[in-house]
This record gives C-alpha cells, structure tokens and sequence, in this order.
C-alpha cells in the first residue's frame, strides 16, 4: 500500500510540477490512419490540436498509449565500482608485459604453457650468437611498423580499447511493460538481447544467440503514470521499476566484441588475427635469422633458422592471444542487482518533436545498483534510455497485491 501511495504522490507532485511550462504551439495536422498513436482506425484519426496535443474527432485530449515493448540501453561504467580497474589490468598484464618484454613474455607464457618450442629453437641457432637471439627480436619488434606506425605504439592503442571493453559496457534488454491498473502498477517482464560497446564512435551490439539464449528473462514490478499535462517540451510519464536481478556473462560477451574490435580496426578474422598483423612473425623471424657477428676466429656467424624463428613467434602469439581472451572470459559478472529504476517517458519520438499519442522514448532513466565483484557487492550508478520496439505482449496485471 505504501508503494501505492507512494506512486499516487508522485503523479500529483509531477503533475504541479509540470503545469508552470508552456505548452508548444504547433499548426493542426492530421494523423494518418495506422499512425503510431491511431492502430488502424480509420473511422476515428487522431488530430494534432492548436497546441500541438493529439485529440480525437471530437476534439477531446487522448491519452499517450504507455504500455508496450520498450528496447533499453542500460550504460554501466564499471571504474565506478572501485574494483574493476585492477581486474583489468591483471587481465591485459601479459599484453602490456608483450609490449615492454616481447621475447621474454612469449618465454614465460610458453614455459607456463608447457611448449618447450623456446628452448628447441635456441639450442639449434649456433652457439656464439645464441645469446642475442632473444635481444634480437625484441630489436625487431621495436623497430617494426605496422602502416607506418610503430608496433609498440599500435598495441598500446589496442590496450586502451581492450581495457574499455573490459570496464564500459551497455546492457541491452528488452522490457515488456503491459497495462497497468488504475495508479500504473503492473508486472513487467525483463529481458537481456545483448551487450554493446562504443568504438572509432560507432555503436556495436554484440547479441550472440548462444549466449543470449541462455540469459533469463527476470519478471519486475512496474508502475508507469502519465502526466496531466501535455507538451513536447515535457515528458508525458513517470517510470519506476522495482528489484530484480541478472546474471551475465560480460567477460562471455567481451571475447566477442574484442574480436569484433579486431574485424573493425584491421579487417581481421578476429583478435589473434589482428595481433597476427601488427607483429608480423615473417618479417620479425627474417630479421633475426640474418643478424651475424664476427667472433674470434674464421667467419661470420649468423643466427640462421628463419622457420624456426617464425614458429616460435607464431605459436608465442597464439599463447598470448589465448591467455587475454581466457582473463576477460573471466570478467564475467556473477550477479547484476537492479534494485530500482526510475525515468521519464516522452510521448514524442524525438526531443522537441511531435506528439502521437504513443509513448515513443525513455529517458533520463537512473538505475541503482550493485554488480558482485569476487565476493563483495559493490555499488554502482548505471543510466538507461529506451525507445519503443512494439506492443507488449505480457498479461496485463494488477501490480502486486496491496494485502
């Protein structure tokens, strides 16, 4: 009951709020019938009133149509958590060690692999020359360019972006608000359709079948409430969805987008790919083999064993590769705790724009949450933003019982 007048509160408060503003002045036009606010009616279109508000054929105000599937955009910036910041770095360490360290990280990450191709390598190049071998390629790779750019220089820009997908992300979901009843309480249902992140400005949606399929759909208590009065300057609803919780596998979704990243930036397969074309193990093991000295006694000797040379740069990448994807795998969130939501709903597609009687946009929408990091939960402010998608196709339900 409290939650009750809770939302009855909040209506009557939004509602005085709301009748300082002005209303917008737009010249009468007509709707077209199937419109938006309009499904199908021909014998009664909707009509844009002298102040721009949608009315019937007898002049009288309609209401905005506020249930519906409703696609949101939940932003999670998970620095705000105080603990993701070193998870991410532990996880992109042996990257970064690769771009200080090059031989000697693909040394460790093979040893801790049990491949024993380093040692086979160096005991077959010649003895004299057999310690500079590992200083060689680290010369290489730091004198290498990859379109101009220097190697080192490329791969600190993939840290940056591999460290924003580990930490920045936007939850996709779904979420089908049917009708409510006389104060707006309804019984929602919440869905997750995909995980996006933002690169080069562009907006990626990674939305994986299999890991989608898997995630499960959470019920949420709702109250949604329209406003009394109408304009395109204000929002024309209130929004307020109550405690529910997802589990999802961001690490899961990031392996994907870092691949997607990698297809993106360098028109390659996926991140070993991408990794592949900045170090170029050809060029890097052709480099080595022809590097000679001139020791005591007759002749030059020369390091020799291209082939080798470019195996045992080939397989240290796939290590390399294979430990950053197993580290973000392991970003994956046990537990998302939506404790509550609130926003606006605007009757207009666009700010500014029209009305059509049809709630089109959330906005200004604020989660309170928590995300479980190891064995702590800690906070974290998400925003959200949403557009509609479609009618809802959940029961229409009278909110949770007041006794």
């Amino acid at each position: 009951m409290a939650k009750r007048l809770c939302a009855l509160g909040a209506l009557v408060f939004a509602a005085s709020v709301v009748a300082c503003g002005g209303d917008d002045s737009t010249d009468p036009a007509a709707l077209p019938p199937g419109a938006a606010g309009n499904p199908g009616d021909p014998n009664n279109p909707i009509t844009i009133g002298p102040d721009g508000v949608p009315v019937d054929k007898d002049g009288n105000p309609i209401d905005p149509k506020i249930d519906g599937k409703y696609e949101l955009s939940n932003t999670f910036d998970l620095t705000s958590a105080g603990v993701f910041p070193d998870i991410a770095n532990d996880t992109l360490k042996a990257l970064s060690n690769f771009k200080e360290q090059p031989s000697q990280t693909i040394v460790d990450l093979l040893d801790a692999a049990n491949v024993p191709v380093v040692p086979d390598v160096i005991n077959a190049i010649p003895g004299p020359i057999r310690g500079f071998v590992l200083g060689y390629i680290d010369d290489a790779i730091f004198k290498s360019l990859y379109k101009a750019v220097p190697v080192t220089k490329q791969i600190t820009v993939l840290l940056d972006d591999l460290a924003t997908i580990a930490t920045k992300f936007e939850l996709v979901t779904t979420l089908d608000l049917p009708l409510g009843d006389a104060i707006g309480d309804t019984r929602a249902r919440h869905t997750i359709s995909g995980v996006a992140w933002k690169w080069d400005d562009k907006r990626h949606v990674i939305n994986a079948p299999e890991l989608v399929s898997k995630l499960v759909e959470q019920p949420v208590q709702a109250n949604a409430v329209l406003l009394e009065k109408r304009s395109s300057e204000l929002e024309s609803g209130r929004l307020q969805l109550e405690d529910h919780k997802f589990s999802v596998p961001i690490g899961t979704f990031a392996v994907y987008a870092a691949d997607k990243l990698a297809q993106d930036k360098f028109g390659a397969k996926d991140l070993r790919g991408a990794i592949g074309m900045v170090v170029d193990c050809k060029a890097i093991a052709k480099n080595v083999a022809d590097r000679c000295i001139d020791p005591i006694g007759p002749g030059k000797v020369c390091v020799g064993h291209e082939k080798e040379l470019e195996n045992l740069c080939t397989v240290g990448l796939n290590v390399l590769v294979g430990v950053i994807t197993g580290e973000i795998k392991k970003l994956d969130l046990p537990v998302v705790n939506f404790k509550e939501g609130t926003a606006q709903m605007w009757d207009a597609e666009t700010e500014g724009g029209p009305l059509d009687a049809v709630i089109s946009r959330i906005d200004k929408g604020y989660w309170t949450a928590t995300v479980n990091a190891g064995k702590e939960e800690k906070p974290i402010l998400a925003t959200f933003t949403g557009r509609r998608v479609g009618e809802s196709t959940a029961p229409a339900s009278p909110g949770p019982n007041p006794n």
